[in-house]
């Protein structure tokens, strides 16, 4: 077995690594770096699948192992940030909330995995990254790496206006925000593909560049605004074209 069968592999285990030394920071009340830990984790799973097609190395195990990692860092250690964190909550509701979060990531990772198989079968391709169905840019319901890494992105956020403005409002509202993330992953709301975003075709090369300078220089201003800013938007965006879609589909009242 060649060197380059291994490194989808790699980053399947960096991610789950990252997952679990996030939990790890969660027990140790280190709650911004457990985020910060899930957003890199984010990170490396966007390269698995590229790097998985690019060395010619697709199979159904690392199809697996990508997402048994997923499911240990986007769904069971978001799930614990929020059941560590918030403790003015009742206990039974912030733990079954968290509970529910990580049955509805099993439950996204399962499907996904089914489907990726049906096209497999279909169209004679192995990905790990392969989009539901037929469906090349899209996504049933939120991707469980988004979901947990809203989370984690409001985790920073609360961190940040905790240390400005001495103030855990975020906390408030992060159990609903749990839930609503959790219904979302198994809801048949389509999302668009993370990649389309970063595409210069998508939006053209001038704005393209424009777009990503001004990200570039906002995250380094305030990483942790931009952070959570950009979680939320994709967060919100499949919503957005529902919305959109029934809008436009809408047949007019006969007069």
């Amino acid at each position: 077995m060649k060197v380059r069968d291994f490194l989808p592999a790699l980053i399947s285990f960096g991610n789950m690594g990252c997952g679990f030394a996030s939990m790890i920071c969660v027990f140790g009340q280190r709650f911004e770096y457990a985020g910060w830990l899930i957003i890199l984790a984010t990170v490396l799973d966007a390269f698995d699948g590229k790097v998985a097609r690019i060395s010619n190395s697709t199979s159904k195990f690392g199809s697996q192992l990508d997402s048994l990692a997923d499911l240990v860092t986007f769904g069971i250690a978001p799930a614990i940030m929020v059941g560590r964190i918030c403790t003015e909550i009742s206990p039974i509701i912030v733990w079954g909330v968290s509970f529910f979060f990580v049955i509805c990531a099993a439950v996204r990772l399962a499907r996904f995995s089914c489907e990726s198989q049906t096209c497999t079968a279909l169209f004679g391709t192995e990905s790990a990254s392969q989009p539901d169905g037929a469906h090349h840019q899209t996504f049933t319901g939120l991707p469980t790496t988004s979901a947990g890494g809203a989370i984690a992105s409001l985790l920073i956020l609360n961190a940040y206006l905790h240390t400005r403005f001495e103030t855990d409002v975020v906390l408030i509202f992060l159990p609903a925000s749990a839930f609503v993330l959790a219904i979302l992953m198994i809801c048949k709301v389509r999302y668009t593909h993370a990649k389309v975003f970063f595409t210069a075709k998508q939006h053209g090369t001038i704005p393209f560049l424009l777009e990503v300078v001004s990200a570039t220089i906002f995250f380094v201003l305030c990483p942790q605004i931009t952070v959570s800013a950009a979680f939320c938007f994709y967060t919100i965006s499949g919503l957005l074209g529902l919305l959109k879609g029934k809008v436009f589909t809408r047949q007019p009242n006969p007069t």
